[in-house]
């Protein structure tokens, strides 16, 4: 019995080294950071960021009510409400299913719009 237990141990493993040595169907993996062309490591051994650091966060319109850019517990619990009071259509305090659907198709429509208007910007 032992001899089938090892033979089993032995199979997974020869069978997870060859997956893993494979490539994947996106081709080979990314060199590794440090390597010609790609930028060293930071000290927590992660990819540095991105020139000129990360962008901020994109807040939806209104959420920033004072436009200090950021946005406090408050402003965003005020937000959050007001956009729960627009989705609840019979107003009962609840969201049905059919509501909530509603309420993202019609978010999606207006994204689509401003991506349009705006060019993506």
């Amino acid at each position: 019995m032992n001899k089938w237990i090892v033979a089993g141990v032995l199979a997974l493993g020869l069978n997870a080294s060859v997956a893993y040595a494979a490539p994947g169907e996106d081709g080979p993996p990314p060199p590794p950071l440090g390597a010609e062309g790609m930028p060293p490591p930071g000290p927590d051994g992660l990819p540095p960021p991105p020139p000129g650091g990360f962008p901020p966060p994109p807040f939806p319109p209104g959420m920033d009510a004072n436009d200090d850019g950021v946005v406090s517990k408050d402003e965003a619990r005020a937000f959050h409400d007001a956009e729960f009071k627009k989705a609840d259509t019979d107003g009962d305090g609840k969201l049905t299913p059919a509501e909530a659907k509603a309420f993202h198709k019609a978010r999606f429509e207006e994204m689509r719009q401003h991506m349009k208007d705006n060019k993506g910007n």
